[in-house]
C-alpha cells in the first residue's frame, strides 16, 4: 500500500512538472514580431572562439528587451549538436569570460550565455528587487490581488532580507485591510533598511489611524531627513502636529 501511494505521488509530481514545462514552451513559442538578432563580432580566444550577438527577445509592456548573447565554441568541439545555455544578469566581460571558456573546453561543446536577464534598468532606473516590488505594486493597482500575493510571497521566500519586498507585502495587506499584518511587514522592512521611505510613511499612517500621533510624527520626521520635500510626509506631519496641539476634550460630567 505504501509503495502504491509513493508511486501515485511521483506520478502527480511528474504530471505537474510536464504541465509547467508545456506552459513554458507555449510562452517561448508564442509569436513575437519584435524578436530579432544580429551578429556583432567574432573573436579568437585561448579557448577557441567567441561569437557575439545582439538580440531582442520580446516586447514586454511596450518595452523591447535587448540582450547580449555570447556563443563560446571550444577549440576541440566533439558535440556540435549540443549547447549549454546559461541565463544570467549583467553584461559580458571580466572573469565570466574565462569561466565560460573553461566550461566549453571541459564539456567539448558550445556554451551560449544570454545576458541582461531580466532586462534592466526599467521604470526610472529600477533594478533587481526594486523592480520586482514595483511590478507587484502595479499588480495591486490593477486589482490583480491574488497574483500579486502569490508572486510577493514567492519573492519573499527567495529574498527574506529584502526591504522592498517586505514593503510591497505590507502594501498588499494594507490594501486588503489586514492592518496588523501590514504593520509587521513595514516594521520588518525598516529593520532591514531604516531608510525605506514607503515603509516609514505607511507605518506612520497606521499610527495615525490608531491615534498615535507622536509615534507617527517620529516616523515622518525620519522620512523628511531622507526626502525633505516628500509631499506625503509633509502633509501627514502637518496633520499630526494639528492633532497634537489640539486641546484635550473636556471630561464628561457625571
Amino acid at each position: 500500500m505504501t509503495r502504491l501511494f509513493v508511486c501515485l505521488l511521483c506520478l502527480v509530481v511528474l504530471l505537474s512538472t510536464v504541465a509547467r514545462c508545456e506552459e513554458l514552451l507555449d510562452y517561448v513559442n508564442k509569436p513575437d514580431t519584435s524578436y530579432a538578432w544580429e551578429k556583432v563580432s567574432e573573436n579568437s580566444t585561448p579557448f577557441g572562439k567567441t561569437i557575439n550577438l545582439s538580440m531582442t527577445s520580446q516586447t514586454w509592456e511596450s518595452i523591447p528587451w535587448k540582450h547580449d548573447l555570447q556563443i563560446i565554441v571550444p577549440a576541440q568541439c566533439d558535440f556540435n549538436d549540443l549547447c549549454v545555455l546559461i541565463v544570467t544578469g549583467g553584461s559580458p566581460g571580466g572573469k565570466e569570460d574565462i569561466i565560460m571558456g573553461t566550461l566549453a573546453s571541459a564539456f567539448k561543446c558550445p556554451v551560449a550565455v544570454l545576458w541582461d536577464i531580466p532586462n534592466q534598468p526599467l521604470y526610472d532606473g529600477k533594478r533587481e528587487d526594486a523592480l520586482i516590488a514595483y511590478t507587484f505594486l502595479k499588480a495591486l493597482e490593477t486589482g490583480d490581488m491574488a497574483r500579486a500575493k502569490e508572486k510577493l510571497e514567492r519573492s519573499l521566500a527567495y529574498t527574506p532580507e529584502n526591504a522592498e519586498v517586505n514593503t510591497a507585502l505590507g502594501n498588499y495587506w494594507f490594501h486588503t485591510n489586514d492592518f496588523p499584518r501590514a504593520r509587521r511587514f513595514y516594521q520588518r522592512a525598516l529593520q532591514i533598511d531604516p531608510g525605506t521611505v514607503v515603509a516609514l510613511n505607511n507605518l506612520a499612517l497606521l499610527e495615525i489611524m490608531d491615534g498615535h500621533f507622536a509615534q507617527a510624527k517620529t516616523l515622518l520626521t525620519a522620512t523628511l531627513k531622507i526626502e525633505p520635500q516628500n509631499p506625503k510626509a509633509r502633509q501627514l506631519i502637518a496633520d499630526c502636529e494639528s492633532k497634537l496641539q489640539a486641546p484635550a476634550p473636556s471630561p464628561t460630567p457625571r
